[in-house]
């Protein structure tokens, strides 16, 4: 079984030449986004199974590492550093580049390419209340930003698969924590 649950960040980056196995078009979307094939069919029985289908877009998904640099590059040009280093992962930290992130956005209304608007709706309570039960983890809470170093994005977010989902929401764990707690005790069990 493949290991949808590895950290990437600035201490846990990726190969510049990191490639998804399996890209597929992402759902409810009528952008060429690429995602994971396992997160494109979760998010989409997620999203029918809360009956948003015609409320919830998807973004932003799949960047390799050259997308990213730019992105990067382009946002310190026209938000300046600050903001940047706050809300877009440098290159090799993204999440994007493993296909196995999204950025959501809700219908009808203006959805900025690095934050889109994913809040105050009944149909984002109802994803963030069955999301884990999908595989998916709201990846940078408000309260963790201390643990992930990015700030509170309420639209990006991973598949880890459950059960891993549903450990981290039962424990408010976000995935450095939950990291931590595996590398602690797989190391112990290994000696």
């Amino acid at each position: 079984m493949k290991n949808y649950s590895f950290l990437v960040n600035e201490t846990h980056l990726l190969p510049s030449d990191y490639h998804p196995q399996k890209l597929v078009q992402a759902p409810f979307t009528a952008e060429k986004i690429l995602v994971e094939e396992v997160l494109a069919k979760q998010l989409e029985a997620l999203i029918y199974f809360i009956d948003g289908q015609n409320e919830i877009i998807v973004t932003s998904g799949y960047r390799d590492y050259f997308e990213q640099e730019k992105l990067y590059q382009d946002s310190i040009g026209e938000n300046g550093l600050e903001f940047t280093q706050q809300f877009v992962a440098k290159p090799k930290a993204s999440e994007h580049q493993t296909g196995l992130a999204v950025d959501l956005g809700l219908t009808g209304v203006e959805n900025d390419m690095i934050a889109p608007t994913f809040e105050k709706r009944l149909i984002v309570e109802k994803f963030l209340k069955e999301m884990v039960n999908f595989g998916f983890i709201l990846r940078y809470p408000k309260e963790k930003t201390d643990k992930t170093k990015i700030a509170y994005e309420p639209w990006h977010f991973r598949y880890v698969g459950t059960p891993h989902s549903q450990i981290m929401q039962g424990k408010q764990w976000v995935l450095e924590e939950y990291h931590e707690f595996m590398s602690y005790w797989s190391g112990k069990y290994v000696q």
